[in-house]
This record gives structure tokens, C-alpha cells and sequence, in this order.
């Protein structure tokens, strides 16, 4: 607890340079900041905003890009697809790795589309439910080609969903659901990183990995740019493989899961080899 309070002071420090928070929202354009100071100029309360948006994606996003790189040992061909996106677009990789611009991130779709299908495969986030309390008439909106009809929930009662299983039903992603299949988020068809102009866009409610409406992940963004930034920085200078050989694809592995937030009972270990250039 005493560690608690210092390391709450110490934070709260941080917070207290010189400058007022009205010049420190002088900048072009808004962040998440900037919306929180429109509520409140309490640096207290700030901080805490902060630390609370900072801390709750990191378990997160650590657990998409393991399961990208699970994937990416699983379908090493889309590597070299990454590679060459990060080349065209960015230049030849510098030794120390790319370090992407946050005004770049939509400009390597094919990668953005690797990450994508790892979540949706393996939502950090499985499962989730809500306490009802008060009687909810739950109507379905947007496509509803089979025709469901509203559900009645009473004051009590819980009302859960599950992403991972979502992403595992054909009437939402298709017959191949269950297979990582990047250009499934690509505006083309083509695997290749050429011609294919950019992401698909879903409905929020299909593409829920980040819930949707007025729940949609203030992270979301942020959570992305954090997993790119790393494929862009590590992909171009090592190859990835199974540290085990038992761990290749066997009826010993794919992975078990447990019921928890980022769901893999064991972890896995990734041997990196850096790449001769």
C-alpha cells in the first residue's frame, strides 16, 4: 500500500510542470485529452484518466500481438507480404528497425490486415457480459437475415456475448471463419499487398473486437497504432520461429484455452533469428 501512495505521488508530480492546461490544449486538432479537459480541469482527476487509459490496454494489446505472432508461425508466407508493404511504403528498414509515423498506420493496409484477423480469431477481450437492471426489451438492429426476434431480459438477469465465438459462427464471417485469412479485411480479394487500396470496413457489430456504439474501446486506435508500430519494428529485422519443435502445428498444438480475459492456458515459446541483409 505505502508503495501504492508513492508511486501515486510521484505520477502526480509528474503532472505538475510549469504551464497552465489551457496552453497545454493549444494544439492543432483534438486527442482523448483534450475531450476529458472539456469535463474537468482537476489535473487529479486528468491523471487518473490517463494512467487508467494507458494501463488498460497494455495486457491487451501485449495479448493481440502474441497471437499474431502465434499466426505468423502458423502462416509464415504473409511475412514476407508484410515485409514488402513496410519496404514500398516506408523505404529500406534502417538497422535500428522502422519506428512507424502514427500518420502512416492506414497506409500499410496488408498489415493492418494481418493484425486484424489475429484479433478477430483471438479477441483480447473472449467474452463479456452486463447485469440487467431494469426490464430491456433487446431488438435487434442492422442485417438480420434470420430473422430474430427480441429478447426479453428482466431487472437481474445477465446478458452475455462472446467475440471468440462469434468469430467462429459461418452465418457472420463466412464459411472459412475458423481459417486466418488477412484480405478478409483488405478492399480486394488479392492476398498481395498490390491493388488493394486500403481496409475493409465492417459494422461494429460484426467486427466487435472492440465492442461498438457508445462502449466502442476509447483505446481502439491507440491499441492498433501500439501493435503496428512493434510488427514494423521487429518483422523486417528477424525471422520468427517455434522455439519447440513440439510446438508446431500438432494435435499437441493449436493452444488450450482457459476461461480468462486473454484466454491461453500456457504460454509459448518464439525463437527470433535476425535476418541476414
Amino acid at each position: 500500500a505505502q508503495r501504492e501512495k508513492k508511486a501515486s505521488k510521484d505520477q502526480g508530480q509528474a503532472t505538475r510542470e510549469p504551464g497552465s492546461l489551457a496552453q497545454l490544449s493549444k494544439k492543432d486538432g483534438k486527442d482523448l485529452l483534450d475531450l476529458f479537459m472539456e469535463t474537468t480541469q482537476d489535473r487529479e482527476e486528468l491523471l487518473i484518466v490517463v494512467l487508467n487509459f494507458l494501463i488498460a490496454g497494455r495486457d491487451t494489446t501485449a495479448q493481440l500481438l502474441s497471437w499474431f505472432f502465434y499466426e505468423m508461425m502458423a502462416h509464415p508466407e504473409h511475412l514476407d507480404g508484410i515485409r514488402r508493404e513496410l519496404t514500398e511504403v516506408l523505404g529500406d528498414c534502417p538497422e535500428e528497425g522502422y519506428r512507424l509515423p502514427y500518420d502512416r498506420m492506414r497506409d500499410i493496409p496488408y498489415t493492418f490486415a494481418c493484425i486484424t484477423e489475429a484479433l478477430r480469431l483471438h479477441p483480447s477481450v473472449p467474452k463479456n457480459g452486463k447485469r440487467c437492471v431494469k426490464d430491456t426489451l433487446l431488438v435487434p438492429s442492422g442485417p438480420n437475415p434470420s430473422n430474430l426476434p427480441p429478447v426479453q431480459i428482466y431487472k437481474g438477469e445477465m446478458a452475455g456475448w462472446s467475440d471468440w465465438v462469434m468469430a467462429r459462427l459461418p452465418e457472420v464471417w463466412g464459411d472459412d471463419c475458423a481459417e486466418y485469412r488477412p484480405s478478409r479485411f483488405l478492399d480486394s480479394a488479392s492476398e498481395s499487398t498490390e491493388g488493394h487500396g486500403g481496409i475493409k470496413q465492417y459494422s461494429q457489430w460484426q467486427q466487435h473486437m472492440f465492442n461498438g456504439g457508445p462502449r466502442l474501446c476509447l483505446g481502439m486506435n491507440l491499441a492498433n497504432f501500439e501493435a503496428l508500430s512493434i510488427v514494423a519494428a521487429v518483422v523486417p529485422l528477424f525471422d520468427i520461429h517455434w522455439a519447440k519443435a513440439d510446438q508446431g502445428q500438432t494435435a499437441s498444438w493449436p493452444p488450450k484455452y482457459v476461461s480468462s480475459i486473454t484466454h491461453p492456458m500456457e504460454p509459448y515459446q518464439v525463437e527470433f533469428r535476425r535476418r541476414v541483409r
